[in-house]
């Protein structure tokens, strides 16, 4: 179930607008400690594109063997049609990054080191929308919690920087990965994993949007150089960049 209150190793805050959520992130104690990820609906659990793929045909106790299957098709399927020998390591954590990158269902979750580049994912396909609510998560250290999951028997959170040399959008997003168990979403791990209920492991932010507000924040992120072709450095940043500059006055100064 997403997250609308306080729950134990999580925090939740709701902003009334977006500049809020730059004095939110200037107070956080430690905040260079977390990572962030942008969601465009506040309903959204922390989960999975391969779990939300299959989340009705496995159980847990066969996803795993499940997406052993998935990524060995990929591997035979990819084969000759992307180029992965030089940018992976022959571990299968490295090969699912790659393959998220081309949008394949993993288990993995994107995330950035920048808030305001989460906050950028998060509302860069909702142009014009008048009205709606996204969330900015933001992640802790997972240590502690870790330990708890072994002596749960619970498996535990990987969190990684993939190591592929060719991936210039991973690069300029500032991204890492983090690995979730089959069949949880992060926040349901986070509530079972936390022993001390001051700790704060995970942030959840809502944030409201009305009328051009949006449009208003993509022109904020681009002065802060956030936008389409820095986060996508190749033809489909630029055209993408070209396609916001269009549609949004004084988006991008042309001479």
């Amino acid at each position: 179930m997403p997250v609308f209150e306080d729950d134990i190793g999580i925090k939740y805050k709701k902003l009334k607008h977006w500049k809020n959520f730059i004095t939110f992130v200037e107070d956080i104690k430690d905040a260079y400690q977390y990572i962030w990820r942008g969601q465009s609906n506040c309903e959204w659990d922390l989960v999975s594109s391969f779990d939300r793929l299959f989340n009705d045909e496995f159980d847990k106790g066969d996803r795993k063997r499940q997406a052993e299957k998935h990524l060995a098709r990929f591997k035979y399927i990819a084969k000759g049609y992307i180029e992965y020998d030089d940018v992976c390591v022959g571990e299968d954590d490295e090969m699912w990054a790659l393959a998220q990158h081309y949008g394949l269902a993993t288990p993995l979750l994107d995330w950035t080191y920048s808030p305001f580049v989460a906050l950028f994912f998060a509302i860069h396909n909702l142009l014009f929308s008048l009205e709606r609510t996204i969330s900015i998560w933001g992640l802790g250290n997972l240590m502690n919690c870790n330990i708890i999951a072994s002596q749960k028997e619970i498996p535990i959170i990987k969190r990684f920087h993939p190591e592929q040399r060719k991936n210039p959008r991973l690069i300029n997003q500032n991204g890492l990965f983090t690995k979730i168990p089959y069949g949880y979403s992060l926040n349901e791990w986070i509530t079972q994993c936390t022993q001390d209920a001051s700790l704060i492991n995970l942030f959840k932010i809502d944030i409201e949007f009305r009328d051009k507000e949006i449009e208003q924040c993509l022109i904020f992120l681009n002065r802060m150089n956030i936008n389409y072709y820095t986060l996508f450095p190749d033809a489909e940043g630029v055209t993408k960049f070209c396609n916001m500059a269009f549609r949004i006055d004084k988006y991008h100064r042309f001479w």
